[in-house]
């Protein structure tokens, strides 16, 4: 049995919630267990379950987490390190583990979507701080979260105390601010003496950014998001209001600015696909249909001047999901030339090397489709912001 500090740290599984569930997981805690629940929860019963005091839970809705190594959901090949992750969303926790391969992670906890609002209070990642402090492994811990109840972040920020250092990123907490994942990652890098590599300089950036709008055709103004998860689709959204501009989601910043209908965009348009009016019976990650629906369907609005959307690799995910999205655009492509456009199309791999689709084979693929591949989201939204000749 794998045991540290009396928690066993081989993980349960809950994939689906029956009535048997919430006992079964109070009995399984009680005996000091993880308990991945991988499905979602009503609120009373999550409020109930992260009440116990012993063993570890993540979720619910726990599509990624990383345990002593060992990969929850659908999880990226990532080697053991020295830092910590603790996150609200488990497509953000991906995207930062995955940004931190090199440099490695002791742990990657997801603890539930809800774990930063006035109801649940951060009950666990109160409890998964104290896991990690406590963890020999662990020399740095880091913190994310997405549009987090305030008196919840200084709770939980109250929490920091002892020597291992730790960073937060909530995403939305200060309006003031723009904070990306990118940075956040090279931050916490740093903590434990490491850098990442380099991105391109912002004037190679500009440069590029102006050829793509040259191409454009006269009204393509408007830039159309697709995203595997909420933490992604809203540091899009955030960065492309950083530009002054009014942005329309299915998750989006403020409540006026939701789509009335999820399925058509207005305007610029960042869509988590993930959401079930939109992948409904499917998991985007898994059957990228939604996202190839979704690409084509964005390439017959005329004022489209620039497309972004990510992709996720790893064991359990789809087995070629560029080879998919690559024809996708080609199609997309087509459609928007039938109209004399053009359509910029910029993209985000989350995984690595070492994940059974290979990050660089799917990168390779991509390319060979004139996409133009980013390493954050950040980057790719900046790209498409500058294509559609926005400044900031």
């Amino acid at each position: 049995m794998n045991v540290f500090r009396g928690i066993d740290l081989e993980v349960i599984e809950i994939r689906k919630w029956t009535d048997g569930s919430e006992e079964k997981i109070k009995r399984s805690l009680a005996e000091k267990k993880i308990v991945a629940i991988l499905c979602d929860v009503p609120l009373v019963e999550e409020m109930e379950i992260k009440k116990a005091d012993d063993g570890l839970l993540l979720g619910p809705c726990c599509s990624f987490s990383l345990i002593n190594g060992k990969g929850v959901g659908i999880w990226n090949e990532i080697k053991k390190g020295p830092i910590g992750l603790i996150g609200s969303s488990s497509s953000g926790l991906r995207m930062l583990a995955c940004m931190l391969s090199e440099v490695g992670i002791s742990h990657a906890i997801h603890v539930g979507w809800r774990d930063f609002s006035q109801a649940i209070g951060g009950l666990s990642t109160i409890k998964a701080l104290k896991f990690l402090k406590e963890d020999p492994d662990t020399e740095c811990i880091a913190v994310i979260g997405v549009l987090p109840n305030q008196q919840v972040v200084k709770r939980i920020m109250k929490e920091t105390e002892g020597d291992k250092p730790v960073l937060f990123l909530f995403l939305g907490y200060k309006a003031e601010e723009l904070q990306t994942l990118e940075k956040f990652a090279q931050r916490v890098a740093q903590i434990v003496g490491c850098e990442l590599k380099p991105e391109p300089s912002d004037e190679k950036l500009e440069k590029f950014a102006e050829e793509e709008a040259s191409k454009l055709a006269y009204g393509q103004k408007y830039v159309r998001g697709i995203f595997s998860g909420r933490f992604a689709c809203v540091e899009a959204q955030l960065i492309l209001s950083w530009f002054g501009k009014t942005v329309y989601s299915n998750v989006p910043l403020k409540p006026r600015l939701r789509l009335p209908d999820p399925t058509s965009s207005q305007g610029h348009t960042f869509v988590d696909i993930s959401m079930p009016e939109l992948s409904p019976g499917v998991n985007p990650i898994v059957d990228p249909s939604p996202y190839v629906e979704r690409i084509v369907r964005e390439a017959k609005d005329e004022q489209i001047g620039a497309l972004v959307f990510d992709i996720v690799l790893g064991h359990g995910a789809h087995e070629d999901p560029a080879s998919v999205l690559s024809e996708a655009v080609i199609k997309a492509r087509r459609v928007c030339e039938s109209t004399m456009g053009y359509l910029p199309v910029f993209a985000t791999i989350v995984g690595t090397d070492k994940d059974p689709q290979n990050l660089s084979k799917q990168r390779k693929k991509l390319e060979e489709t004139e996409v133009i591949l980013t390493s954050s989201t950040s980057r790719a939204i900046t790209l498409a912001a500058m294509t559609a000749g926005f400044q900031k």
